[in-house]
C-alpha cells in the first residue's frame, strides 16, 4: 500500500504530461518525452527524505517501479507514439531513404530476435521492445520536428525552472551521500567506501549519464543564446557537480572525450571555445578541495564531508587506472599471446601478474561491462539478444547518422554542426559502458537524435549514404 501511494506521484506526473498533449496548442512532444524520462523515478526521493530502510531503497531502485508505475508509463507513451504517427503520416514516406534505412534496423532486429530467441526470457523481449521504441522514436521525432519546424522556445522563465529542477535533484544526491543512504555503493581496494548517488532516477550511472546531457546541452545554449549565458553556465556547473556526487569514472571519461572533440570542431576563432572542457574539471577540483577542508576541520574519517573526498580520490585515479588496465592487458593478453615460446605455466604466471597489476575494482568494472550473463555493454546485450544480423544493422544505422551529420559539419561548420555530431557521439559510445535498452536511457537517447537528424534533414533530399 505504501508502495502505490508513492507511485501515484507518478501517474500525477504522466496525466498532467497528457493534459498539455491534449489540450495545450504549443506542445514540443520530444520535450515531453525528455521531461518524463527525468522525472519518472521522482517518486523515490519520498521514502528517501521520510526516513525509510536502506533496504527498501535498494529493492525500490533495483526492481524500479510497481505496476502502478508501468502501467502509467505504457499509457503515456503509447499516446506519445501515437500522437506522432498522426501528426506526421502525411509525411511519413517524404523521406524514403532514411525510412527504408530505419526500416531495415528495425526488421533486422526483430528477425535477429526471432532468431535467437530464448524460451521464458522476458528481458530478452523487453530489450527488444526498447531498441525498436528507440529507432521509431528517433525517425516519428525527426519528422515531427519538420512537421512542426525547428524551433525552441528559450525563456528566462524556462531556464530558471530547469535550473531549478536540476538544483533540486544535485541536492538530493548530496543528501544521499551525506546521509550515507545511498543505495548503491562500492568499496575501493582501501577498504574506503564510495558512497554513489542515485538522485532522481534509478542508479548512479543513469544520473550520471542525464547531467552528461544536460551539460552538453548547456553547452550549446551558451554558445547559441548569449543573452542567456550565464544561466547556461550555472546549468553547466550544477550538472558537473551532479556527475561528481555519482562517481562515475566512466560516464566522466566519456563526456570529456566528447567536449575534446567538440572543441577541436569549433572554429579557433570562436569565443569560449575551450570553457566547456575545462569547466568540468574545475567544478571537481572545488568540489573536492572545498570537501577536504571542511573534513580537516572535522578531524574524522566518519565526517560527511569525508565521502565526498573519496569520490574525489576515485575521479582523479580513474585515467591513470584504466590506462593502466590497457597497458597490463594489452602486455599480457595480446603481446604474450603473440610470442609461441609462452607455455601454459608462463600463461599461469600471467595471471597472477595482472591480477596485481592494476586495481582489482577496476578490473571488474571493465571487464564487468563486457562478461556475464547480464552484461552493461548495451550493443553486447543486442548482440545477445538479436545476434549479428540485428548489432550490425543498429550500427550500420549509426554509421548512416554519424556520415550525415560529418557532411553537415563540413558544410556549414557552424555551433549547431558541432554539437549535433557531439550529442550523437555521446548517444553511440555510451552503447559500450551502459546499457541503452534500460528505461528511460533509450527514451534520452531516442529524443536527442531525433533532434539532431531534424537539423540535418535539410540536406536529407541531397545526401545520399
Amino acid at each position: 500500500m505504501e508502495v502505490n501511494m508513492i507511485e501515484l506521484l507518478n501517474v500525477v506526473v504522466v496525466f498532467f504530461l497528457l493534459g498539455v498533449v491534449f489540450f495545450s496548442k504549443k506542445k514540443n512532444l520530444i520535450a515531453l518525452v525528455l521531461v518524463y524520462g527525468s522525472t519518472c523515478f521522482l517518486y523515490a526521493v519520498i521514502p528517501l527524505i521520510s526516513g525509510a530502510s536502506n533496504i527498501y531503497l535498494a529493492k525500490l531502485h533495483v526492481r524500479g517501479g510497481g505496476i502502478l508505475v508501468k502501467l502509467a508509463t505504457v499509457m503515456f507513451l503509447l499516446v506519445i507514439f501515437v500522437s506522432l504517427a498522426i501528426r506526421v503520416r502525411k509525411n511519413i514516406v517524404s523521406d524514403r531513404p532514411t525510412l527504408i534505412y530505419f526500416g531495415v534496423a528495425i526488421a533486422a532486429v526483430i528477425i535477429g530476435y526471432i532468431h535467437n530467441v530464448r524460451v521464458g526470457d522476458w528481458l530478452q523481449l523487453q530489450n527488444i521492445l526498447s531498441v525498436v521504441a528507440m529507432l521509431v522514436l528517433m525517425y516519428l521525432g525527426h519528422l515531427w520536428f519538420s512537421v512542426e519546424g525547428y524551433h525552441w522556445s528559450i525563456t528566462k522563465n524556462s531556464i530558471g525552472c530547469a535550473n531549478a529542477f536540476l538544483a533540486m535533484a544535485v541536492c538530493v544526491g548530496f543528501y544521499e551521500i551525506c546521509s550515507k543512504r545511498a543505495w548503491a555503493y562500492t568499496v575501493e581496494n582501501s577498504g574506503e567506501v564510495v558512497w554513489r548517488a542515485s538522485s532522481i532516477l534509478f542508479n548512479p550511472n543513469l544520473f550520471a549519464y542525464w547531467c552528461s546531457m544536460v551539460y552538453l546541452g548547456c553547452v550549446y545554449g551558451m554558445y547559441c543564446f548569449s543573452e542567456h549565458r550565464r544561466a547556461m553556465m550555472l546549468g553547466m556547473v550544477l550538472s558537473s557537480l551532479g556527475i561528481y556526487s555519482t562517481a562515475s569514472r566512466g560516464v566522466v571519461l566519456l563526456l570529456i572525450s566528447v567536449l575534446l572533440i567538440s572543441s577541436l570542431l569549433l572554429k579557433s576563432s570562436k569565443k569560449l571555445r575551450w570553457l566547456p572542457l575545462m569547466l568540468l574539471p574545475f567544478v571537481f577540483f572545488v568540489a573536492f578541495s572545498a570537501a577536504r577542508f571542511l573534513q580537516s576541520q572535522d578531524h574524522t574519517n566518519e565526517s560527511s564531508w569525508h565521502s565526498f573526498v573519496v569520490i574525489g580520490e576515485r575521479l582523479a585515479r580513474a585515467p591513470l587506472s584504466i590506462a593502466n588496465y590497457i597497458y597490463n592487458f594489452t602486455k599480457y593478453n595480446i603481446t604474450d599471446s603473440a610470442t609461441s615460446s609462452i607455455t601454459s605455466a608462463t600463461s599461469s604466471i600471467t595471471s597472477a601478474n595482472l591480477s596485481i597489476s592494476h586495481p582489482s575494482k577496476i578490473n571488474e568494472s571493465i571487464e564487468g561491462r563486457f562478461r556475464g550473463k547480464r552484461k552493461d555493454a548495451g550493443f553486447l546485450a543486442l548482440y545477445d539478444d538479436a545476434g549479428i544480423l540485428g548489432l550490425a544493422a543498429v550500427v550500420f544505422l549509426w554509421g548512416v547518422l554519424a556520415t550525415r551529420g560529418f557532411r553537415r559539419y563540413m558544410a556549414v561548420r557552424d555551433i549547431s554542426s558541432v554539437y549535433a555530431l557531439a550529442f550523437l557521439m555521446l548517444c553511440f559510445f555510451v552503447g559500450f559502458a551502459m546499457r541503452f535498452q534500460v528505461f528511460p536511457l533509450w527514451l534520452f537517447i531516442g529524443g536527442a537524435i531525433s533532434v539532431c537528424m531534424s537539423y540535418w534533414r535539410d540536406d536529407f533530399t541531397e545526401i545520399n549514404v
